[in-house]
Parts: C-alpha cells; structure tokens; sequence
C-alpha cells in the first residue's frame, strides 16, 4: 500500500505555529507567576521551542506580552460571540444574557485552565497599567469590549446602550476580580445569579 506523504509546512507556517506555542507559553506563565515570570528563557522551555525562537519574534518582554495578549483576545473574542450568537438564534431576552454571564464567570473562576487565563488578564492588565508601551493594546481591548456588549444590548433595546455596555464591563471587571482572591463564602459567590440579574435589570427597566 502506497504511503501517503505530508506536504512539509511551509516557513509561514512553521512560524505561525511556533508564535502560538510562545503565545501559549507566556499566558500560562503570566497566569501563575505573573509578569515576572514572564521571560525569553522561560518561555521558550515552556513552549518546548529554542530561546533563539521568541527573541527572533519579539524584541522584549512588552513586545511579546503584547501580542500573547493580543493572541488571547481575538480567540476569547471568537469564542465568546459564537456562544451569545447561538443563544440569539433562539430568540434571546435578557435573562439569558444572564445565564450568558454567569455561566462565563463561573468557568472563568472555577476551571483550573479558565482561571489561569483569567489571571493572566488581570496580570497583564497591572503590568500595562506600569508599562506605557502596553497601554495601548488594553485601550484596544476595553474599547472592543464595550462595544461587543453595547451591539448587544441594543438588540435587546437597553436603554442607553453605549453608557451601559461600559457599565456592564466595569462591573464585570470588578466582579470577576474579587472573586478570585475572596474566598466563596465572604463574597455571597453562591448567589451570583442574583447579582447578576439584578444588574441586567438596571440596563433595560433600571433597579426594582
């Protein structure tokens, strides 16, 4: 029987792959040791490429936490409008945008992989916050974001879409934050749905 041969990848290829496993690398590491963790040597033991690799593709660390950043958000951005799309084929109202929530920042907070991720982002958010040649790339973020959500509220005639999807963000932030350092029970978590749906509430018929 004749062998089938694998066409080798090509250079672009070979690199893209390679930029996903330093991407990889560099989300994991930020996510348990934080920015400081975060290094050329580290990362490439991590993503199993040689050091000569993640220099020839980013400069420094900026460069590099950049564009995993980068990397994450469009496949969380992906992911995440898929799921909301699905549910608005079915004729969505607003208690299921916050099953939609909730069901995010649970996995977020209780899956070990999820939670790393999560981590990552608030890591990278500190470091941007020291670091100016990063603030722009979480500029870019919280503007995308927002307006993520504010197409979404529109559909559900939120009042003031654009003042609220801000809000909802902010509130997300906060929420998810504490929630990773505050242990369950001093936080009220197991009634996160509650918390939720009064805050939906507040963007369409404003507090009951």
């Amino acid at each position: 029987m004749a062998t089938v041969k694998t066409a080798p990848k090509t250079r672009q290829e070979r690199a893209r792959v390679t930029r996903e496993k330093i991407f990889q690398a560099a989300i994991g590491l930020l996510g348990t040791g934080g920015a400081r963790a975060v290094t050329h040597r580290a990362v490439a033991e991590s993503a199993g490429v040689s050091l000569a690799s993640t220099t020839y593709h980013f400069r420094d660390k900026a460069e590099l936490l950049a564009g995993a950043f980068e990397w994450l958000m469009e496949r969380y951005s992906i992911e995440s409008r898929g799921r909301f799309e699905g549910l608005l084929k079915d004729g969505a109202d607003p208690d299921d945008l916050t099953a939609y929530l909730v069901s995010i920042s649970k996995q977020s907070m209780s899956v070990p992989g999820q939670r790393v991720i999560v981590c990552a982002w608030y890591e990278f958010m500190l470091e941007a916050s020291r670091d100016p040649r990063l603030q722009e790339t979480a500029d870019n973020w919280y503007i995308k974001t927002c307006a993520h959500y504010e197409q979404i509220l529109q559909r559900f005639n939120s009042i003031s879409p654009k003042k609220n999807a801000r809000r909802l963000v902010d509130f997300l932030i906060g929420y998810e934050f504490l929630a990773l350092a505050v242990r369950p029970q001093k936080l009220g978590r197991l009634n996160m749905a509650d918390t939720y749906a009064r805050f939906v509430e507040s963007l369409f018929d404003g507090p009951r």
